[in-house]
This record gives structure tokens, sequence and C-alpha cells, in this order.
């Protein structure tokens, strides 16, 4: 019996496999570092917003503490549990016949920059505005909320709560804005 002979490495096979594994490899790297990039890019255009109320100036206002701006797609205000459409409905929830010098601004659809301030609804400088606008923040009578969907550049998007019951919660992340058309705030 002979023996049979020794097969021949190829060598060009192996050098094929490993090749292939560097480029996987690399394929991976490649992957992983544009996800890294994508998280950067979204931290680097992050929004923020906060809404709060201000006893010393009497104002309500939302404030865009992120760092990118915030598209906001919708706004829901509420009083006693109720949604209201106009900031004069909300006067008048709140027994007010709107001749009281109030001044207020429009936030649904527009877009907040970063680091900057919308005054939506403030009491004017008499003393019948100030007195109402004391009674409207203490919410003895009445309850009032804030709701605000917005969105970064990227489309991330956010719900703030002015109602929240901890902080931790006033910003939440959604795929949607949960706020019916129905229930849109429109000034």
């Amino acid at each position: 019996m002979t023996e049979p002979a020794p097969r021949e490495r190829n060598w060009d096979a192996y050098a094929a496999v490993i090749a292939s594994l560097i480029g996987l490899l690399a394929l991976v790297v490649s992957g992983y570092t544009a996800y890294l990039q994508r998280q950067q890019v979204r931290a680097q255009v992050w929004p923020r917003l906060e809404i709060a109320n201000s006893n010393l100036n009497l104002k309500q206002f939302v404030g865009n503490q992120g760092l990118g701006p915030a598209k906001i797609v919708g706004v829901r205000v509420l009083v006693d549990g109720k949604p209201v459409k106009r900031w004069l409905e909300v006067m008048h929830r709140f027994e007010f016949t709107g001749n009281e010098g109030f001044a207020f601004s429009t936030l649904n659809g527009s877009v907040l920059p970063p680091g900057e301030v919308s005054e939506v609804f403030i009491a004017a400088d008499s003393e019948t505005s100030r007195a109402m606008f004391t009674e409207f923040l203490s919410e003895k009578k009445h309850k009032f909320s804030m709701s605000v969907c917005y969105c970064s550049v990227l489309d991330d998007c956010w719900l703030a709560m002015s109602d929240a019951p901890k902080l931790a919660d006033r910003n939440v992340p959604i795929d949607r804005c949960p706020i019916p058309e129905s229930e849109q705030f429109e000034n």
C-alpha cells in the first residue's frame, strides 16, 4: 500500500478567508462608528422644554433649556381637566371677563431656539391683572395645566407637562404627539 500524498495547502484560500474576516470586522467597526456619531449628533441638537410660572413677574412661560431648537407640534391647555382652545376661554373658566389686562402669545406651531423663553401668559401692570394672575397661579378655584409636544431637528419627540407629579416625569419621550386635533390649543 502506498501512502497518500500530503495535501497541499492552498495559501490563496487562507488569504481570502482572512481578508473576508478583516472586511467584516471593518464593516462592524464602521457601523458602530456611525451609530456613535448619530448619538453624538442627537445629543448636540437635543431640546428640553420646561413649562413654568413666575410668582415674581406674574407670568407663565415655556423655556428651551436644551442644546437644539424645539419644533412645537402640539399644545394642550386644560382647566379643571377639560381642554380649552384659546386664552380668552381660560379667562372665562377662571371667571374673569378678559378685560383685566393680560398679554398672550402663540406657542403652537412655533420653533423655540435653545436658551430662549416664550412668555405665553403675562399679567399687565395693573392691580386687577396682578390680583387675577395671583389667583390663577394659586389654583384655589380651578386647576390649570399645559402639555407641549415638541421635536428635535432629527424628529426625536417629547411631551412636556406642567402638571407631572415628579420633576423627572415632566418630559417624556414619545413616538407621536398624543394630543388629539380636537384638543389642540389654538393660541
